[in-house]
Order: C-alpha cells, then sequence, then structure tokens
C-alpha cells in the first residue's frame, strides 16, 4: 500500500506519495550514479548516525556538479512527480514544476531535500528527518493520510 504525508516546507503545504517498489528503486539507482559518493556515506554511517541537512545538502551539491542541466533537472522532475500542493482557499492540486518554483529555486532545494528523506529514509536507515536532524522515530509529519 503506498503511502501519503503532508508536509510543509517554507510557507507551502505538500502532499508526498510514496513511490512504488520499480520506480523508486530505478530512481535510487539513476540518483547513485550522479550522487553515490554522499549516499554511501550516509549509509554507512551506521544506525546510530544522524542523517543532516548537510549531509543531505553535499548530495545535491554533488548532483549539480557531476549531472548534466538536463539530467539534473529530470530528475528533480521525477523526485516530485505525484506530487499534490495545497493551493489558496485549501484547494490540492498537481504540482506544476515550472510554474510553482519560477523564481524559487531556495524553496526547490528543500523540497528535494523533504520528498528524498521520504522517499529513501527506510534506505537511509529509517535515522532522521532532513529537515532537523531528529531521528525518524520522534519526528511526526503534519498528518498522515
Amino acid at each position: 500500500m503506498r503511502g501519503s504525508e503532508e508536509k510543509i516546507v517554507d510557507d507551502t503545504k505538500y502532499i508526498f506519495t510514496m513511490f512504488t517498489a520499480g520506480k523508486s528503486i530505478r530512481l535510487l539507482a539513476k540518483l547513485a550514479k550522479i550522487i553515490g559518493k554522499p549516499i554511501g556515506i550516509i549509509v554507512s554511517s551506521g544506525m546510530e548516525a544522524q542523517v543532516t541537512p548537510a549531509m543531505i545538502g553535499e548530495a545535491i551539491q554533488e548532483m549539480a556538479s557531476s549531472a548534466s542541466p538536463e539530467d539534473f533537472e529530470q530528475t528533480a522532475r521525477d523526485l516530485l512527480q505525484g506530487t499534490k500542493i495545497f493551493r489558496e482557499g485549501g484547494n490540492v492540486s498537481d504540482l506544476n514544476f515550472d510554474l510553482d518554483f519560477q523564481g524559487r529555486i531556495g524553496h526547490l532545494s528543500r523540497v528535494l531535500k523533504e520528498m528524498f528523506t521520504f522517499q529513501y529514509s527506510g534506505f537511509l536507515g529509517d535515522r532522521a528527518d532532513a529537515s532537523t536532524g531528529t531521528p525518524a522515530a520522534v519526528a511526526r509529519p503534519v498528518r498522515a493520510l
């Protein structure tokens, strides 16, 4: 069963939906080619380690330096595929990548960090909430659906 979770990033609320197993593993393989070193560091840190925002930031920086602009954009789009956004008035709609992040690249990087943690926390040892470094067992979403 695919789970969903609401997350607030900056001033915007999103609904992230868990990828299917096939999509998750394909995207993880793609990410590993681009940011394998930081992922390896995170995974090899052990069960007692916390995934920190700095580690996620290093992974994004590695991705930016290793990937072509087209690969970087497509990977970002792939990570956010199926994401919903709360609009003014409480309406929920599909994310429009180009319009919703126009002029908000810093915000986009924070949304990607949250999505990556949501999708792959189990692979990363289910140890942390990327925004706080809090163990996942303690971190609480806005509301689980």
